[in-house]
């Protein structure tokens, strides 16, 4: 996939796990209304391991914005833990704008993108 390749060239930090995002993902789990993100919940049968609030820990910790085509969750941890971005990239939107400036992609005008959506997790 094109647009897989186009994002991965370009030179995206990899921010590090630390006791400052476990610091910040421990006070997440202990919000009510986010249990539902990261524990087993009636009629499921699995438990969910909370990716998304891992994600919001690194991005709060760090500074960075989250890319997702997934944006519920993300916008429930932001009414309790404000994100620095979020950015749908096959909307080209930002749900929550981002202090500094970033250049992204537009997948929305790409036609590659347009016929395979992003999967949904």
């Amino acid at each position: 996939m094109k647009w897989v390749n186009e994002i991965l060239n370009i030179n995206f930090p990899s921010p590090e796990m630390n006791t400052e995002v476990a610091y910040v993902y421990a006070q997440m789990t202990s919000v009510s209304c986010l249990r539902p993100m990261w524990t087993v919940q009636r009629g499921e049968r699995a438990t969910r391991l909370g990716h998304d609030l891992m994600i919001a820990a690194v991005s709060i910790t760090h500074g960075l914005p989250i890319l997702t085509g997934n944006t519920r969750d993300y916008l429930k941890i932001h009414q309790r833990f404000p994100l620095p971005g979020l950015y749908h990239p096959l909307e080209s939107h930002w749900y929550v704008p981002p202090e500094t400036e970033f250049v992204l992609p537009r997948l929305d005008e790409m036609e590659e993108c347009r016929e395979e959506m992003l999967p949904m997790l």
